[in-house]
């Protein structure tokens, strides 16, 4: 299974943003989270966030 690393940087100020659109798509949008992750042949994708002095890096790992 081919597998992708990648990460994304959370610019100052929009982490309180980034917490709640993850709230959002494991909540009231999740069935369209899913739709569209079969449309791309997504199987599996597992998300963390890494803080540190600079901010804030979204990191997933499909």
């Amino acid at each position: 299974m081919e597998s992708i690393t990648w990460f994304t940087p959370i610019l100052p100020g929009k982490l309180e943003e980034w917490k709640a659109m993850e709230q959002e798509v494991k909540g009231p949008r999740r069935a369209e989270l899913v739709r569209s992750y079969k449309r791309a042949g997504v199987a599996r994708e597992v998300a963390s966030l890494d803080a540190h002095a600079a901010g804030g890096f979204r990191l997933p790992v499909p």
